[in-house]
């Protein structure tokens, strides 16, 4: 019974609706991102968001050194290569950053097929989840590298991006 329970409960949260996007922070030596789909508007007058990252992440750490991030928005048109350099593998050892700008607050970010524009991040307060940190995220910046597309779904990207596995 328990575990018919656990199942209905993963079953669930895998309809949730959920945005992929790129993460981005740097300290001044050490530059990382990461694919996440925790970024979420929580008010419109100030712009702030918020995003909630395990705390083993490369990323995580850079955002609590430097307190300034960067989150990429995501389209469609990302294709998987972009997706297994910011989300498997480790900023730790590898450069991650090809085509990329630097952001008002001084955090890189990528400029390449399937983003569609950045929100540049100030941390204004955090708040420990145990294995996670929830930052809570003020806007400095706001930019636009593509005037359309649509924005990439984790549904989107388990249906149409992420690839099948052999059989």
């Amino acid at each position: 019974m328990q575990r018919l329970q656990e199942e209905e409960k993963m079953n669930l949260l895998f309809k949730i609706s959920y945005g992929l996007y790129t993460l981005c922070a740097g300290d001044g030596g050490k530059e990382s991102g990461c694919i996440i789909n925790t970024f979420a508007q929580q008010t419109a007058t100030p712009e702030t968001f918020s995003v909630t990252l395990n705390k083993q992440n490369f990323t995580h750490e850079l955002i609590v050194r430097s307190g300034e991030c960067a989150v990429a928005v995501l389209s469609q048109k990302t294709d998987f290569d972009f997706i297994k350099r910011f989300g498997m593998q480790s900023g730790r050892d590898t450069d991650k950053f090809e085509e990329s700008v630097v952001a008002k607050n001084g955090v890189r970010v990528p400029k390449c097929k399937g983003v569609l524009g950045y929100f540049a991040l100030k941390v204004q307060k955090s708040i420990d989840m145990g294995t996670h940190t929830m930052f809570v995220l003020e806007s400095v910046q706001t930019q636009n590298f593509a005037d359309d597309g649509d924005a990439l779904t984790y549904d989107y990207y388990q249906t149409f991006v992420k690839p099948k596995p052999q059989a």
